[in-house]
């Protein structure tokens, strides 16, 4: 009998194939590029730990009027309201079955902006692991899921992705705030001793790096470092 992440596998694995097949460009992140990384990685998702009811995708701009009539010609009802107030960054789209696609347009705008395009040919089908990760530790609290995926994201991680992330928190004070104070509760979590040496690296490297002049102008205002999402 199939479980829910295998339907959610083979529905992806046939949006991914249908979209390659119209020149549709498109990634995964969330808990369904986690799932594919479980498969990359022990060509199983029977060891996956835990159950996902959605689907995360990000494509390219000029890309989303073609992904949306493909949704629509595959039955899938469209989120007008999520389109209304959201459209130029957001799509949704849900199956009779109550699987949902959430997609993101260019860039993930969440607690933190997460510029992709011009990361968008560096991994396929997911977005590189070090915006997965990215992705994860912008929220403003971390559910116990959160660092569950956290956690299994940093066996993906490399030196050159800590070294992307310290350059990106010193000319980005929001950012600095979500990392620094997201990696330190992550510290007090049960971690293996690999990755909380990675952690706490990447904890001093981010503290001890140059910062830039705009990162020291917005330290001074300090104040909210976030953006509300629904």
């Amino acid at each position: 009998m199939l479980t829910n992440n295998d339907i959610i596998y083979n529905l992806t694995k046939k949006i991914l194939s249908d979209c390659k097949a119209n020149s549709i460009d498109i990634r995964l992140f969330g808990s369904v590029a986690l799932l594919f990384l479980e498969f990359e990685r022990n060509k199983s998702i029977n060891g996956f730990y835990r159950g996902i009811a959605d689907i995360d995708i990000i494509v390219r701009p000029n890309h989303i009027e073609a992904l949306e009539s493909y949704f629509i010609n595959q039955n899938y009802e469209a989120n007008r309201r999520i389109k209304m107030l959201y459209g130029n960054q957001r799509r949704s789209f849900r199956l009779e079955n109550g699987i949902s696609i959430d997609v993101f347009i260019g860039n993930i705008t969440l607690c933190q902006d997460i510029s992709i395009l011009d990361r968008f040919d560096l991994s396929y089908p997911t977005i590189p692991p070090v915006d997965l990760f990215l992705s994860k530790i912008q929220k403003i609290k971390l559910s116990e899921k959160d660092i569950s995926d956290i956690k299994f994201i940093l066996d993906y991680m490399t030196d050159s992705d800590c070294q992307y992330i310290i350059k990106l928190s010193s000319k980005d004070w929001n950012w600095w705030k979500s990392l620094t104070t997201n990696i330190s509760e992550l510290l007090k979590k049960d971690i293996n001793e690999n990755n909380k040496k990675r952690l706490n690296n990447l904890l001093i490297g981010i503290d001890s790096s140059d910062k830039t002049i705009s990162w020291k102008t917005r330290n001074i205002i300090g104040g909210k470092w976030y953006n509300d999402v629904e």
